[in-house]
């Protein structure tokens, strides 16, 4: 784990790796999970709330899947939890958004990756957000 506020270049570009294993795991568990969700939602729909009752129409099968979509969502906050203790923020799981917070020069910023881009190479300011990258010196 490097501390919020220590990355540099090199030690963010050795991160690379295992910041895109987790973010393929987190994608695949968010997938599930909207997955599950929609069926929840359909269910909810043929059967109404008598799925909430132990003896209504489709509660098994919604009890299993809301079983399911509990297990899956622990998970995906786990892995979540896992950019924490990493030391990098993930900012948007579906566009693959990660910030490193380091310096740029003399300045606390963000160093910025993007899921697909072969290298971090640009950052922005604290409160600037994606919008406002830059690439680096």
């Amino acid at each position: 784990m490097v501390e919020p506020g220590t990355w540099t270049l090199d030690t963010a570009t050795a991160a690379l790796p295992e910041v895109r294993r987790l973010l393929k795991e987190a994608r695949a568990l968010a997938a599930a999970l909207r997955d599950l969700q929609a069926n929840l939602n359909d269910l909810r729909i043929v059967h109404g709330d008598q799925v909430l009752s132990p003896a209504g129409a489709g509660h098994s099968e919604f009890a299993v899947l809301l079983a399911q979509f509990q297990a899956q969502r622990e998970s995906y906050l786990a892995l979540v939890g896992d950019f924490g203790r990493l030391g990098v923020e993930l900012k948007d799981v579906e566009q693959g958004l990660v910030d490193f917070r380091g310096m740029v020069g003399t300045r606390q910023a963000y160093l910025c990756w993007k899921d697909g881009e072969a290298a971090i190479t640009h950052w922005h300011e604290l409160d600037a957000g994606f919008g406002g990258r830059k690439p680096l010196p």
